[in-house]
């Protein structure tokens, strides 16, 4: 029972992994600059392992179906990001990402381009990635994978602890009207300069900057 739990943690970790590598290769690609683009600390976005876990674990059965697990999984890998971005800013107060530039988006949260992307990104893990994956794990000692799969959660709770201290202090500056214009200009430059979330999701950034604004006139 636990080395089946960390058999799936482990996954789970490896696609966030993935995800997180092919976000920062996009921006690289499109910005000629290296930043992390993981909401954690650490390079993984965990959004890509609970979609390599839905894949495994529920849609495996449409492997031979592979039209309806194209536009099943589209559905599901939308239907996720869509609920991430609706938590995170309600929980923020902020949006994340936004695509409302994007042609066919629903409430700038997800695109239909994005949709098809990981529809196809989802036949592809399950018909060569997935199989491989799967097969290369199970050929480990099963102590190994509790092993390094504990390792590897210890290291993932840590991570969580820290991000969410960071994004307190984020939280707490954008509602602060105690401090002066000087000192909460001196507050927001640190955090800003100092962590990674702001700079790896703009939105975030202009909301502070704009809340700065709102202060400053209030002052």
């Amino acid at each position: 029972m636990i080395y089946n739990i960390l058999f799936y943690f482990l996954i789970f970790m490896i696609y966030s992994f993935i995800g997180w590598f092919f976000e920062v290769l996009a921006v690289f690609l499109l910005q000629k600059k290296i930043i992390n683009r993981g909401f954690l600390l650490g390079p993984y976005c965990p959004i890509f392992g609970f979609g390599g876990l839905i894949l495994i674990l529920f849609l495996d059965q449409f492997k031979n179906d592979p039209f309806n697990l194209l536009i099943i999984f589209s559905v599901y890998a939308s239907a996720l990001e869509y609920f991430v971005s609706y938590l995170m800013e309600k929980f923020f107060k902020a949006r994340w990402w936004d695509y409302s530039h994007i042609k066919f988006n629903l409430n700038g949260r997800i695109c239909l381009s994005n949709s098809l992307l990981f529809g196809f990104l989802g036949l592809f893990a399950v018909f060569f990635f997935n199989p491989f994956l799967i097969s290369l794990l199970q050929s480990i000692n099963h102590l190994a994978i509790i092993i390094i799969s504990l390792i590897i959660f210890v290291i993932f709770i840590v991570d969580i602890s820290i991000t969410f201290n960071i994004v307190n202090k984020i939280k707490k500056t954008m509602v602060s009207k105690n401090d002066n214009t000087e000192e909460l200009n001196k507050k927001i430059a640190r955090i800003i300069k100092q962590s990674h979330i702001v700079k790896s999701f703009p939105l975030i950034k202009d909301k502070i900057l704009k809340k700065v604004g709102e202060l400053n006139e209030k002052n």
